[in-house]
């Protein structure tokens, strides 16, 4: 088993990498693919992290043919491994990019949970572009473009389609992704233990893999983003929302005003309304329609598509360096609790965290001083 990893440490600093990022590629996919993000984190990302491109479904064009459950036990194996290698390791987040969204959702019902559950603290689970309620509706609405008879005939013998097109059968006598999807699953158990569960989602234009279950939502948008008022940062020009959704969103709230793609009754809905009982954030991304532009190939600048860097880096940056920064500002609470001035507690620890929100370099320095120097000792009342 072929495995690919890198740290943002140079090879003088002598700190020992502490978080865990792990990025999974998807249906027929390379680690490779995910060569841009790994590099877009070393460069902006000053902590100590290091970076899994999981390569054990990479060995060859059918290793994603032989079922979400196979790819991520094998994907669950490489983790363990790595973990082994590190065991400065305390925190752990984790990308998956289209199947490799389901292969990560498999693999951490059995990282977490089981007769030796990793102990390391779910911090960012992220997907992009991932089919979560599977694709046996969806091909069927795009079958003027001839891929949902392909693709029902490649189920026939294709384990990973026949578990997309939920045509399958478990132990549990349901399809895969339900069984992944059910409130008291191992799964679902695994997921609820993250800080943040984030999807983004091709708005539109994304013909294998649908907004609907990507975003895991009960519908298809019929307009362009922008015409919602969705407008988001010229920054990143193809980041058109976020939104926020709370646990236990209905079905009803999920479908946003526009009509429900799937029948009510449909294991899709029963999908959706399983997996809203966690809260999630939800990216619409939105590419132009055009020959030259494939959007599901965009998200992670994969297969050398440019497009998509605008993307990755918003990722970085709204997610990943907050997510650290949150971090950040616990150690320093943690250090405010030493002093002896009691009533300067709340204005400091309101200092830093305006500081961090707005990343005043300059101010969290003169902070970080001020603590350091009473942890000390220095100005402390006898």
């Amino acid at each position: 088993m072929q495995t690919m990893h890198t740290h943002a440490l140079n090879s003088q600093d002598k700190k020992l990498p502490t978080h865990l990022l792990v990025l999974v590629h998807g249906l027929n996919g390379h680690f490779t693919q995910m060569n841009y993000f790994e590099k877009r984190i070393n460069q902006v990302y000053n902590g100590d992290i290091i970076v899994l491109k999981s390569a054990c479904n990479s060995t060859g064009f059918f290793s994603t043919a032989d079922g979400i459950d196979v790819g991520g036990t094998r994907l669950c194996a490489e983790i363990k491994q790595i973990i082994k290698e590190y065991p400065s390791l305390v925190d752990f987040s984790i990308l998956g990019n289209s199947l490799g969204g389901l292969y990560s959702r498999y693999c951490i019902g059995h990282l977490f949970s089981g007769p030796d559950p990793i102990n390391l603290k779910p911090k960012l689970f992220i997907t992009t572009v991932s089919p979560h309620l599977g694709v046996r509706e969806t091909l069927g609405y795009y079958q003027s473009f001839g891929l949902g008879l392909i693709f029902r005939l490649y189920s026939d013998f294709h384990r990973t389609a026949s578990q997309l097109m939920l045509s399958d059968v478990t132990l549990s006598n349901k399809p895969l992704l339900v069984e992944m999807s059910e409130p008291d699953s191992v799964y679902m158990n695994s997921l609820a233990l993250f800080e943040d569960r984030i999807l983004f989602a091709n708005y539109l234009y994304d013909y294998l893999v649908p907004y609907c279950t990507s975003a895991i939502v009960p519908y298809l948008p019929t307009h362009h983003a922008t015409e919602s008022g969705k407008d988001f940062s010229s920054k990143y020009p193809h980041v058109v929302g976020l939104h926020i959704d709370p646990q236990d969103m209905d079905i009803e709230s999920a479908a946003d005003g526009q009509p429900s793609f799937f029948a009510k009754d449909s294991l899709e809905s029963r999908m959706i309304i399983n997996l809203r009982k966690l809260s999630w954030k939800r990216v619409d991304i939105l590419f132009t329609e055009g020959p030259e532009i494939e959007p599901h190939e965009c998200v992670i600048v994969g297969n050398g598509r440019e497009e998509g860097r605008d993307v990755v880096d918003y990722m970085i940056e709204e997610f990943f360096l907050r997510c650290h920064e949150g971090v950040f500002v616990e150690a320093l609470e943690k250090k405010v609790e030493d002093f002896v001035f009691e009533d300067a507690k709340p204005i400091i620890v309101k200092a830093v965290r305006v500081s961090v929100q707005y990343r005043h370099a300059l101010a969290l320095i003169c902070l970080f001083s001020v603590v350091f120097a009473l942890s000390k000792g220095v100005w402390r009342r006898e």
